[in-house]
């Protein structure tokens, strides 16, 4: 059948059904196809299916494209990757991080550094008394926090215990470092943002009001965002909250 023959109309219906990357494939057809595929609601449509609203309706057509297929190839390497499955960690491991050489992980009172490469195991770091229940790590730090309380900080070249940290009150329930800076979060509602070289005192002290259960970094905007029964987005360098977000009423 000659699809040349169909009316502009199903055309326009057809279209509006397909995701960003059949779109885009269909603008590679044909002249005819390439123009209906570039009309501006058919990406206002995709890029509202993606991001759940309208864009903005100050922004040109292009743009809208442009983010779409931008979304489109960020979640496909993720999608489309070939998936290797490795095993690494200990019976009871609680935590892990990783990036794209190492993993770092948690079980009971000991953190493991992971090769990727070999799946070895590069080190253990022992000096928790309680349950590992948080890890984070960067080029220079490694952090872990326990069930009872206590954050330590290790160097990531030596391998060694750094400096105890303490001010929790019940189990630290997440971990991050932002700029090189040690931020852990617990059950007992604190925040705490640390200087990896000073005094055992945080920083700064922010009171998310509830048990925290993780925590997220805007690395880029120094915001900090605290998951408790809500979440709470904190400007860290003023640590005003910026606004927190709930769940509307069911």
């Amino acid at each position: 059948a000659d699809y040349t023959m169909l009316p502009e109309e199903c055309w326009v219906h057809v279209l509006q059904r397909l995701g960003v990357k059949e779109l885009c494939y269909m603008s590679r057809v044909s002249r005819s196809l390439r123009g209906l595929a570039a009309r501006p609601f058919l990406w206002s449509t995709a890029y509202q299916r993606l991001f759940g609203t309208a864009p903005p309706a100050d922004w040109s057509g292009q743009t809208v494209k442009r983010l779409c297929r931008r979304s489109e190839l960020r979640a496909s390497r993720w999608m489309e990757a070939d998936v290797e499955l490795k095993s690494a960690g200990f019976p009871g491991t609680w935590c892990c991080q990783l990036d794209d050489a190492k993993v770092l992980s948690g079980d009971s009172c000991c953190v493991r550094l992971w090769s990727h490469d070999t799946g070895r195991r590069i080190a253990t770091l022992r000096g928790h008394t309680g349950r590992i229940t948080a890890v984070a790590f960067d080029d220079d730090l490694i952090l872990s926090g326990c069930s009872q309380g206590t954050v330590k900080i290790w160097s990531m070249d030596e391998l060694k215990l750094s400096k105890t940290l303490r001010y929790h009150t019940d189990a630290v329930s997440a971990t991050a470092l932002m700029h090189g800076l040690p931020i852990s979060a617990g059950k007992d509602g604190a925040v705490c943002v640390w200087d990896a070289a000073a005094p055992n005192s945080p920083l700064v002290v922010l009171e998310s009001g509830g048990p925290v259960h993780a925590l997220q970094l805007q690395e880029e905007k120094g915001q900090l965002i605290s998951a408790t029964s809500s979440l709470g987005v904190w400007d860290v360098s003023t640590t005003q909250l910026l606004f927190n977000l709930s769940a509307p009423p069911a």
